[in-house]
């Protein structure tokens, strides 16, 4: 089961209801990822193991800073000074990810591996059985080196250059208007 379907709607347009498979990530607006965003972390408490469990949720809790601080309409240069400091804190925190739960989970898959391939060993090459092949799943690893990470410190400046970014936004706007269905 879905540990999103589980987390309650807030308000009418604040956090909305999630779908019945969020974790797979499909059919998904551009207005969900905020609310999976600040929802994570209690959906993920209690997920990991404490050593990486601590990592993730400081990961998260910096990257809901930054994503607040980037969607301020009106900032200071104070506010940006906290906004160029929390970008370098996200910068260190996804690094910190990649190293240590990156290999935190290459070590487990090899524990896996091993357990796999001595529990094929004593059973033998056994005749007359042939094997499943099934449809593996293509493997994701987390890549720092995409123009979304590299671009995270340019915000700042561009905000400094340009000014906020209040005039666009994702949400559909017939969707502040329309009365509540019940």
């Amino acid at each position: 089961m879905d540990r999103f379907e589980h987390c309650p709607a807030f308000g009418r347009c604040t956090i909305r209801h999630f779908t019945d498979d969020t974790t797979s990530m499909k059919r998904i607006a551009a207005r969900d990822f905020e609310d999976i965003l600040q929802c994570c972390p209690s959906i993920f408490c209690g997920l990991f193991p404490n050593e990486i469990g601590g990592i993730v949720q400081d990961l998260l809790f910096v990257m809901a800073a930054w994503h607040a601080l980037a969607k301020l309409r009106l900032h200071s240069e104070t506010s940006l000074q906290i906004f160029e400091g929390v970008t370098r804190e996200l910068g260190f925190q996804l690094r910190r990810f990649k190293t240590d739960v990156s290999l935190a989970e290459k070590a487990a898959k090899a524990v896996v591996n091993e357990v796999k391939v001595g529990s094929t060993s004593k059973r033998g090459n056994e005749k007359g059985k042939k094997k499943k092949q099934g449809t593996a799943k293509i493997q994701k690893t987390f890549n720092l080196s995409t123009y979304k990470i590299h671009a995270l410190p340019d915000y700042p400046a561009a905000i400094r250059r340009m000014g906020t970014t209040d005039n666009f936004t994702s949400q559909i706007v017939g969707d502040f208007t329309q009365p509540f269905s019940q």
